[in-house]
């Protein structure tokens, strides 16, 4: 049973009945990501037996034996799929001609910096084509670079996840993300996100962002 703990209580309650008596050589298995949210009743009566993620070099790894995929491409997919191998593979069939997230985020804020209208303008159109799915991984992957530009400033670098050409563009771009404006950041990008997913205007929503970075980015590049 996939994701019990989405069983309304009546179905939780007809399950607990079967697992209570079950039939000659029957094995249940359940599998949920959030147990504590099972009835007790029902945990009561299971074996919990916790599976860990897989650790993103090992999905690294995989991607580039199995696949051919060069250790930049599978660390970005890695990264992203966050121990989940299922979601890795689906990034791969989503992303057949090898959309280079790190080359997509310099370039933006790249533009962010000099805010080159014509440019900027351009490169909205080109990327509000793209699939949902794609520009959600943007927003996912400027996530992942702003978290490790604060570990790289202010914490334990050895936690940075980046590695290779992108630890390098870390390195370059990590003294303009801050306190000062770090959470504002993650904050407009979560929110991106949020409405990708629910179908608003991405052209908008780009343009508006790249406003914004500009704004929040540009005074500290001064600094």
């Amino acid at each position: 049973m996939w994701l019990p703990e989405k069983m309304n209580t009546e179905a939780a309650n007809k399950i607990l009945k079967v697992l209570e008596e079950p039939t000659d050589s029957t094995i249940f298995l359940l599998v949920s990501h959030q147990p504590d949210q099972l009835l007790p009743t029902i945990l009561s009566r299971v074996q919990n037996i916790p599976l860990a993620k897989l650790s993103n070099e090992d999905v690294s790894r995989s991607l580039q034996s199995k696949f051919g995929k060069t250790a930049e491409e599978a660390g970005q997919i890695a990264m992203l799929a966050d121990g989940n191998f299922n979601e890795a593979l689906r990034m791969l069939e989503e992303d057949e001609e090898g959309h280079n997230l790190m080359q997509h985020f310099q370039t933006f804020m790249r533009l962010a910096f000099s805010f080159d209208f014509p440019k900027v303008l351009a490169w909205v159109d080109e990327n509000a084509v793209l699939g949902r799915e794609r520009q959600k991984r943007f927003f996912q992957y400027g996530l992942e670079v702003f978290r490790d530009c604060l570990m790289y400033n202010y914490g334990n670098r050895d936690l940075v996840r980046l590695n290779g050409s992108e630890r390098s563009f870390l390195e370059k771009f990590a003294p303009f993300v801050n306190q000062n404006n770090y959470e504002k950041l993650i904050e407009e990008f979560n929110s991106n996100y949020y409405y990708i997913e629910r179908n608003a205007n991405p052209k908008i929503l780009f343009l508006d962002l790249i406003i914004k970075c500009n704004a929040l980015i540009v005074p500290a590049k001064r600094s």
